[in-house]
């Protein structure tokens, strides 16, 4: 996926949605937010999900269910294999796995989130 697309669709499952400004392809955001005065929050531009990791520990606090944290540790998990294939991932002691887990970048946990709600589109 495209990076502004893969910004987009976190956006969305977080709870960000498009305000049309009326000028030709520009948009602001908006979420409901308990902190923010009068409840809203806006924005001109989106997180940087893919490239920022405090902006993916915002969009990890959404997976709160137990069936979510498992899908998308198990997405994770599915993501760092194919990074670590160079050395066989069978190989890692438990403390490797969770090594592995805490060093994951914000792009391995961008893709992991959208694949773990079924927002991860192939081939774009």
């Amino acid at each position: 996926m495209k990076p502004e697309r893969i910004r987009i669709k976190i956006a969305e499952r977080c709870g960000w949605s498009p305000i049309n400004t009326g000028l030709q392809a520009h948009y602001h955001w908006k979420r409901d937010s308990k902190t923010w005065q009068g409840g809203v929050e806006f924005s001109e531009d989106l997180p940087d999900y893919p490239n920022d990791l405090n902006a993916m520990h915002e969009a990890e606090s959404v997976v709160i269910e137990p069936w979510e944290i498992d899908r998308y540790a198990h997405e994770l998990y599915q993501v760092l294999e194919r990074f670590w294939t160079a050395k066989r991932w069978s190989d890692f002691s438990r403390h490797g796995v969770y090594y592995a887990f805490a060093h994951a970048t914000a792009a391995q946990r961008a893709e992991a989130f959208l694949r773990a709600f079924g927002d991860w589109e192939e081939g774009e």
